[in-house]
């Protein structure tokens, strides 16, 4: 009995602390390496903005691939995918201007 309370214990810690969930950032420059503010991006159907310094984090992101999109007035939108395999992910993405 002890060791299946032990067990139990340990699957629900795993539950808890999101096993198999990682953070994907998103860094949104243009093509001149500066930093594109308030740029809208969609991934697992979560949206959200990047920051000053064109950050985006998603987090809770369990192992997969996913498709994402960055876009913004004035830019030409970028859509690609990134894999998340069981460590936090790291993406740069360069956007430019629509002529």
């Amino acid at each position: 009995m002890k060791r299946f309370v032990l067990g139990f214990v340990f699957l629900l810690s795993l539950v808890v602390t999101g096993f198999g969930q990682s953070n994907v950032t998103i860094n949104v420059k243009d093509g001149s390496g500066q930093a594109v503010a308030d740029a809208l991006v969609t991934l697992n159907s979560k949206n959200q903005k990047t920051d000053a310094s064109g950050n985006v984090t998603f987090t809770g992101i369990a192992d997969g691939k996913y498709a994402y999109t960055v876009s913004k007035q004035c830019y030409v939108s970028v859509t690609d995918s990134v894999t998340v395999a069981g460590s936090d992910v790291n993406v740069n993405v360069v956007m430019s201007l629509k002529t």
